[in-house]
């Protein structure tokens, strides 16, 4: 069963229910539900950061197949054929000259093998051959209910805007945008579970009311901050304040905050 192949996992590497979630990118709960059986399967991005975290077999944790370690150097080179064979064939076929379709390959290289550092570089080089801006898309999500809980900060996926809609229609600098998701639904109706919003990360001390992605400790929040005309108080609101009450928080409480972002752009499903 699952519950006992992570259990074993558990004993092995001598981690807690909580360390173990936070290794993986998880909520705790969902861990402790994996662990005592109630949770029969898990997720594709969980399987893929067991792997990654602990060389785990991906046929073991998910069937009970197979060694439970990878062999050395067997998941690296799997992973990296796969990346390269997966990069090629989605740069082919776009009508790219030859230097933007190599380059336009290493960056999703970069995506598929987690590599922010060459992303960033090719991201560069693009950006000055074309109109366009790629925005990275890191595996964390903000929580618009109680709280998620951070703990990995993987490159996962871009996302392409033009540069004139960036700069001149949202006011942003492309150097400092990044693309997140939001989880649960207290920011309901404004914000659903699984839209993506763009985030000008210039605006970490907000002085007007908008929505704001905060990091409290390690659980990253998306709210809607209202400042007081006095300046001494801030509230926190949930659009759904129905289910959300919102709070109030003082000067002193809000520096305990980091303000990852403002909230200038998202995408919901229909």
């Amino acid at each position: 069963m699952l519950s006992e192949r992570v259990r074993e996992i558990l004993s092995n590497e001598r981690l807690t229910h909580e360390e173990f979630a936070q290794a993986v990118g998880m909520n705790f709960l969902r861990a402790r539900n994996i662990v005592s059986g109630r949770v029969q399967k898990l997720k594709p991005e969980e399987v893929r950061a067991i792997r990654e975290r602990f060389k785990i077999n991906p046929d073991w944790i998910e069937h009970g197949k197979g060694k439970r370690e990878l062999p050395v150097g067997q998941g690296a080179l799997k992973q990296g054929l796969a990346a390269i064979a997966g990069a090629t064939r989605e740069a082919r076929g776009l009508g790219l000259d030859a230097k933007e379709e190599r380059d336009l390959e290493q960056l999703l290289f970069a995506v598929k093998t987690g590599n922010r550092d060459q992303f960033m570089a090719m991201r560069q080089s693009l950006q000055l051959q074309n109109d366009m801006i790629y925005v990275p898309r890191h595996d964390v999500a903000a929580s618009a209910g109680y709280g998620a809980l951070v703990d990995s900060e993987t490159l996962v996926d871009f996302v392409q805007f033009k540069r004139d809609f960036v700069t001149r229609v949202l006011g942003c600098d492309p150097d400092h945008v990044l693309v997140a998701q939001v989880k649960g639904d207290s920011m309901q109706p404004t914000l659903n579970e699984p839209d993506l919003v763009l985030l000008d990360t210039r605006k970490n001390t907000p002085k007007v009311e908008g929505v704001y992605f905060i990091l409290r400790g390690d659980v990253l929040l998306v709210k809607r901050l209202r400042y007081k005309l006095k300046g001494d108080s801030v509230d926190v609101i949930s659009d759904n304040h129905i289910k959300y009450p919102p709070e109030t928080l003082t000067r002193h409480e809000m520096n305990e905050l980091t303000i990852v972002g403002r909230v200038v752009w998202h995408a919901a499903k229909f």
